[in-house]
């Protein structure tokens, strides 16, 4: 054509994965003979898609009470080392679901992405968004404002990974929810988990899209229950806002209740009741008591009553100190 748009690269070697390579072109000049600098043409990257399993791409931050003038989105994190191509993918409440793209889209090893029907919207109204993790949805299905499910399909129908959501998960002292979104606190703890799930901090603008969330934490093992931070703060900053209750079981199939009471012996929360637990658990407190209403500062002891598999009674119990910051 006297006007190409598109070339054809020809290369000797087949590109192989989990490699990804970046292209770039430089010394572009037009047709006077100037030469055409960055950003003009910018560096980009691409990898050959590999197979995935379900759990590579998890679901890791969901907004369904957006602003007035804001859309919802849906944030998913490829928690592999494997290159995922998208395409085909689908997000549901119920049902078939909508498609996310009908392109190739190849999220890479570790990347985020934001799944939207306006991306122009989600960085107007959240000054950290990250727009070259974004992509415009298709479609999304309706998501309730104050409960309901998110699933993620791959092009095969396939659950990568399913939730349910609730305002009450969201941090009790907020005033308004609208526009705050849910974070995933711990990826390697199981989406259907509650407290596994936290309002965005305030200090990030109430979401996090396209990149690390606020409430990230990872647990701290040894020894078969312990709890982390040492001390905890929580006051939607970002920073140490929930305790961190871990066990470490010599088997599956633990079954347990954990309770947590303040330093007179008063019962304050009945965070899990009768659950049926794997080798190694997270759960996590945020601080609140059963009736939302925020704990005083102090030391509270966290009980674990349960049953072995052969049906042997067992308690475990640890110290866990809610603070505050010094102002």
């Amino acid at each position: 054509d006297p006007f190409p748009k598109v070339l054809d690269l020809q290369f000797d070697q087949a590109f192989a994965p989990p490699l990804v390579y970046e292209i770039r072109i430089d010394g572009i000049s037009d047709c006077s003979g100037n030469e055409i600098v960055a950003p003009s043409f910018e560096a980009d990257q691409f990898a050959i898609p590999e197979i995935h399993e379900p759990g590579d791409v998890i679901i890791n931050e969901v907004l369904f009470n957006p602003f007035n003038d804001g859309v919802d989105y849906v944030e998913l994190w490829n928690v592999s080392s494997k290159n995922i191509n998208v395409e085909g993918w689908k997000l549901a409440n119920t049902g078939d679901g909508d498609l996310i793209t009908e392109e190739q889209r190849v999220v890479f090893a570790g990347e985020y992405l934001l799944v939207t029907t306006d991306p122009s919207v989600v960085l107007a109204q959240y000054q950290g968004a990250v727009e070259s993790a974004m992509i415009e949805a298709i479609d999304l299905p309706s998501f309730g404002n104050t409960s309901g499910n998110v699933i993620l399909l791959d092009s095969l129908d396939i659950v990568s990974d399913q939730m349910s959501y609730d305002e009450a998960q969201h941090y009790p002292l907020l005033d308004d929810l609208n526009g705050v979104s849910l974070e995933r606190i711990n990826p390697n703890v199981d989406s259907a988990e509650p407290t596994n799930w936290h309002s965005a901090s305030q200090s990030e603008g109430f979401g996090t899209p396209g990149y690390l969330n606020s409430q990230f934490g990872l647990s701290l093992s040894g020894g078969e229950m312990n709890v982390s931070p040492e001390v905890f703060s929580p006051d939607n900053d970002g920073f140490e806002d929930v305790l961190f209750i871990n066990f470490e079981f010599s088997e599956n199939g633990f079954t347990g209740t954990i309770t947590i009471f303040n330093d007179r012996g008063i019962e304050v929360r009945k965070l899990v009741q009768n659950e049926l637990m794997g080798r190694e658990e997270t759960f996590s407190w945020d601080g609140f008591d059963d009736d939302r209403n925020k704990s005083d500062i102090g030391v509270y002891v966290i009980l674990f009553e349960g049953f072995t598999p052969s049906g042997e009674v067992v308690a475990y119990k640890a110290v866990g100190v809610l603070g505050a910051p010094l102002d």
